[in-house]
């Protein structure tokens, strides 16, 4: 009976252990990046949310509907879209065609 009791804690330990060491490679796992001209790294993931969150929020009208929800939802999901690019616009050079859409983005 100790034994069976024995073998079923290390079994659960053996999860336990399995699982925080996938958690700790998820943590360091690096994002995907493409690289601009003059070596600059854009992370993609980030570039394909800011892409969503325009279309929803031109077309599907997503601020609004927040405005519903929150008092100052409109305003403040604007302003969250607005500081995302303007904190991957700072590292971009200026005649690229990504700081363009950036700039041209409401």
């Amino acid at each position: 009976m100790k034994r069976w009791w024995y073998r079923l804690l290390a079994t659960l330990g053996g999860f336990v252990v399995v699982f925080l060491l996938y958690l700790n490679i998820r943590l360091y796992d690096t994002p995907q990046c493409f690289t601009l001209v003059g070596g600059r790294t854009l992370n993609e993931d980030v570039f394909q949310q800011l892409r969503y969150l325009k279309r929803v929020i031109h077309e599907d009208h997503a601020a609004e509907d927040m405005q519903i929800l929150y008092p100052e939802g409109f305003v403040f999901m604007h302003a969250l879209y607005a500081l995302a690019w303007c904190d991957i616009l700072k590292d971009l050079p200026p005649d690229g065609m990504y700081w363009q859409e950036g700039m041209h983005c409401s």
